[in-house]
């Protein structure tokens, strides 16, 4: 158990990029276990696309990723390399060149 100083409370860094960067496929998976089935990863849906968890690449989460599109994967990987802890994934979050576009 870790001791929690009043002082320095922990705070942890959301990345919020939009759903065009990860494919409808993956739009339905994160519906899909946002939707109450058991999961390895906490997601969750709102109106306008979806929060999760970015689990560690170590972590048991990681056979997931398989199912993921290799763009979505690009998304995780820019969240792990910022150091963020939780994704937004909105249909009016910020565009990043360097990741994929997908209409639909």
């Amino acid at each position: 158990m870790s001791v929690i100083n009043k002082h320095y409370p922990e705070i942890r860094k959301m990345l919020s990029v939009s759903t065009i960067h990860i494919t409808k496929a993956d739009s339905e998976l994160l519906s899909k276990w946002s939707g109450g089935e058991a999961t390895p990863i906490l997601v969750a849906k709102f109106i306008y696309g979806f929060f999760l968890y970015v689990w560690d690449e170590d972590e048991d989460a990681c056979p997931i990723e398989e199912q993921l599109s290799g763009s979505f994967r690009k998304v995780l990987s820019f969240a792990r390399r910022s150091e963020c802890s939780y994704i937004q994934l909105d249909c009016d979050g910020a565009v990043y060149e360097d990741l994929d576009n997908h209409d639909w």
